[in-house]
């Protein structure tokens, strides 16, 4: 339950651009293992990249894939 809480506040803060809180709680959710939240944390790292933020994009990204580990 804690887990879909801080996945849904990852999103609605990415989604509003607050990215560094964002970017907490989506590793707080993906510590779960959850392929949806990793799959999803993933997705926001390229979102950013693509919108040219590459250095947080790229946090986004690594930590993410810490979670698959």
């Amino acid at each position: 339950r804690a887990t879909r809480s801080r996945f849904g506040l990852a999103q609605s803060l990415f989604e509003t651009g607050s990215y560094n809180a964002a970017l907490e709680n989506y590793i707080a959710a993906c510590a779960s293992g959850e392929q949806p939240i990793i799959d999803n944390f993933l997705a926001a790292g390229g979102r950013l990249k693509q919108n040219g933020n590459y250095k947080l994009g790229e946090q986004f990204v690594q930590k993410a894939n810490t979670c698959r580990k």
